[in-house]
């Protein structure tokens, strides 16, 4: 029904009424319509049981076909109105945790 464009692939979590079918669903009709092997790859790579996709239902995600976890580290101390701060800090960039002196 998504091939055909009868159901719009970001509509399958309320067509299905399940969220985790309509990123299983969304997951197989991307690998045929890439029907490419680095895409068949890395979707087996990408994991996508065991989380709480209601939490991103019309939130900030559509058409969801997994999740990727972010290395959290820290930066600081920063130094704000004279008192020292450490923040937690979640990015890509491995280079954005390393130790700077900011002057703010």
């Amino acid at each position: 029904m998504v091939e055909s464009k009868h159901i719009r692939s970001h509509a399958l979590e309320t067509v299905l009424g399940n969220h985790l079918r309509g990123v299983e669903v969304r997951r197989k009709c991307t690998s045929r319509a890439t029907n490419n092997i680095s895409t068949t790859n890395y979707m087996s790579k990408l994991p996508y049981k065991d989380y709480d996709y209601e939490t991103v239902r019309g939130a900030c995600a559509e058409s969801v076909i997994g999740y990727m976890t972010m290395p959290l580290g820290v930066v600081g101390p920063l130094m704000l109105d004279g008192k020292e701060y450490t923040v937690p800090m979640a990015t890509t960039g491995v280079a954005f945790l390393q130790p700077h002196v900011f002057i703010l």
